[in-house]
């Protein structure tokens, strides 16, 4: 559905509703690489800072058959 104008008309929507209810300001975070930047830049939004986020999930080791502190 991208490249419709949906995004754009929702977001719209959302801004127009947050603003009605009284914020002054919006801000969004956003991926670095998210084609979804362009969108946002059209409706106003202006890059201000730049995060370095990371992000380390962990996957337990199935391995075990047991917590590692319960081992020995």
């Amino acid at each position: 559905m991208q490249s419709r104008g949906y995004g754009k008309a929702f977001v719209s929507f959302l801004l127009n509703e947050m603003m009605h209810r009284g914020e002054k300001i919006v801000k969004l975070e956003v991926v670095k690489g998210n084609p979804a930047k362009t969108l946002y830049e059209s409706l106003g939004f202006k890059e201000k800072s730049l995060y370095h986020i990371v992000t380390k999930y962990y996957r337990p080791d199935s391995r075990l058959s047991r917590p590692p502190d319960e081992m020995y």
